[in-house]
């Protein structure tokens, strides 16, 4: 009996501290950080390009979400057996519960895991080298244009069109730029403008 309730005790702590996490995690984005990105406008773009490119916050919500799962998952079938099978625990109000929140959760990670992933890996974020529509200096309503070389250092324009053209090989269909407005459809047809 000592050994089951280990066995609990763990999984439950792990179960609850991931399920914390991932809820925590989401409600600080939704809540705060995307309205916020939001209203600052083309100066939070470097901001979320840390977040999302670089530190991968949708992998690990992804990781701590299937965490989540997998040791509610132990509980699940540790709970259904004590209760007899799968039938006699869904039969319970708490079976039943479980359930509904345990699938909840699966749909959840799959609409993270199947839509919002993708969708991410498929916005292009190019820092300050292109910028877009209406960036400052000589503001113009071309869809992406290169910055001015003097911001490129020793580079020079026909250096960074040849840097970038492995873009062109990416299923890119957003451009999110530090300058100006992001290209939110046709990015691959707005940077292939550009590097041409």
């Amino acid at each position: 009996m000592l050994g089951i309730s280990v066995y609990m005790l763990v999984f439950r702590v792990i179960h609850v501290m991931l399920a914390i996490a991932w809820g925590g995690a989401l409600f600080l984005l939704v809540v705060f950080l995307q309205p916020t990105a939001k209203a600052i406008g083309p100066a939070a773009g470097p901001f979320m390009r840390e977040l999302l490119a670089v530190r991968h916050l949708t992998d690990w919500l992804l990781r701590i979400a299937g965490g989540t799962i997998v040791a509610g998952g132990f509980l699940y079938w540790h709970d259904m057996q004590a209760f007899g099978g799968l039938g006699d625990f869904l039969g319970s109000a708490f079976g039943l519960w479980l359930t509904i929140g345990a699938l909840a959760a699966i749909v959840a990670v799959a609409i993270g895991g199947a839509l919002t992933k993708p969708t991410l890996e498929r916005s292009l974020a190019v820092g300050d080298v292109l910028l877009g529509a209406g960036a400052k200096p000589r503001a113009t309503r071309t869809a992406l244009r290169f910055c001015p070389e003097r911001w490129l250092g020793k580079g020079t324009h026909d250096d960074l069109r040849e840097t970038l053209q492995p873009l062109l090989e990416l299923p890119v269909q957003r451009v999110l730029v530090s300058h100006g407005e992001p290209v939110l459809r046709g990015g691959q047809a707005a940077l292939a403008r550009v590097l041409s």
